[in-house]
């Protein structure tokens, strides 16, 4: 624990001289060296309001702390990031869980609970043992979480439809071009306002804790794919994917593949041939390809991970009456890999709702 020259102690004016003792009572003292031994001290403040000591110390970078009577610490706030030591075990692994992204920057110890608040502003209530409670003011909070902007054909809203199935909006979402995939972080909680799109569609008031980001899209071409040279990707994920237009028909796929400095890549979704389709056992094949342009600057590619959303819309619109029993398109996709000598196809079928 390290103290500036110009550490200020307060008391109340009766306190006697045992209060000095030691320059910081035993118990703070020995809280500050285990939790905070590089932080300097500013001010200890004893208060006596009806007769309850407590202790309030303010830290060095903003961080101020209450202790009761016995010195055992009741509250915490800080700008920043508070220690991990200091938070109860349970509730630091809840958070850690739960909200992988944000730290907690306040404590506090009450007759019955335990509080905490998360950089993004978002409040948590626990039990004296560390149980996360659940309130009637639960909240929820999306990170970095796939969503679908819509505008309301009648009352003109613009909303979003996010990947947890929750509707959405704020003055910012108002503001992005509907039609557009995005990652977006909110948070809400069951107070929070509600408005009415239409007659089945009511969205939450979120707060956007950061600026959302924008996905690249393609549409599907329904001419077959060119003749182009060969680039393998090194990871073509499983595509996701709504039903019902839950999304637009925008599907979405992560990528991987290696690219070099000075090159760009564009990647293509290309609607295979009629034989080609019956040939692997599905209603529709898809090519995918990747294209290459620019000049590398360097030998040595660097492994690149991108999300894109493909608009199978027009798939839908061709291939209406060409379902099977149950109303449902199958769809398989080829291209090339890293590990595939020859060209591959997906062993997964996946399928798009097409109602009769």
């Amino acid at each position: 624990m390290k103290l500036d020259n110009d550490v200020e102690l307060e008391f109340e004016r009766d306190s006697s001289s045992a209060d000095y003792a030691g320059v910081i009572p035993d118990g703070i003292a020995a809280f500050l060296n285990k939790h905070f031994p590089e932080t300097k001290v500013r001010k200890i403040v004893k208060v006596n309001k009806l007769n309850i000591i407590t202790y309030d110390v303010e830290l060095a970078g903003d961080i101020e702390l209450e202790f009761n009577e016995n010195m055992e610490i009741i509250e915490m706030e800080s700008k920043t990031k508070l220690p991990d030591s200091v938070i109860p075990s349970k509730i630091l692994d809840y958070v850690v869980l739960h909200y992988p992204d944000n730290f907690i920057v306040e404590w506090e110890l009450e007759d019955d609970k335990q509080e905490v608040k998360l950089d993004n502003g978002i409040e948590l209530e626990f039990t004296l043992n560390g149980d996360f409670i659940i309130t009637d003011t639960d909240s929820y909070t999306g990170r970095q979480e796939l969503s679908y902007i819509v505008q309301d054909q009648v009352t003109g809203t613009v909303y979003a439809r996010t990947i947890s199935g929750h509707f959405i909006s704020s003055s910012g979402i108002q503001l992005i071009t509907p039609g557009s995939i995005v990652l977006l972080p909110y948070h809400f909680t069951e107070k929070s306002k509600q408005i009415t799109v239409n007659e089945n569609v009511v969205a939450y008031v979120v707060d956007l804790l950061e600026e959302p980001q924008l996905l690249d899209q393609t549409p599907l071409q329904m001419s077959l794919a060119p003749a182009v040279p060969v680039i393998k990707f090194e990871n073509l994920m499983e595509p996701i994917f709504a039903k019902n237009e839950y999304f637009g028909d925008r599907w979405i796929f992560t990528y991987s593949l290696i690219i070099k400095k000075g090159e760009s890549v564009k990647i293509n979704f290309y609607k295979g041939s009629y034989e080609d389709a019956m040939a692997s056992n599905s209603d529709v094949l898809i090519d995918v390809r990747l294209e290459k342009t620019g000049i590398a600057s360097d030998p040595i590619g660097k492994l690149e991970t991108n999300i894109i959303g493909v608009d199978m819309s027009s798939l839908r619109k061709l291939m209406g009456g060409r379902v099977d029993t149950n109303g449902k398109l199958s769809i398989k996709f080829r291209y090339y890999k890293s590990d595939n000598e020859n060209i591959y196809i997906t062993r997964n079928v996946y399928h798009m709702n097409i109602p009769s």
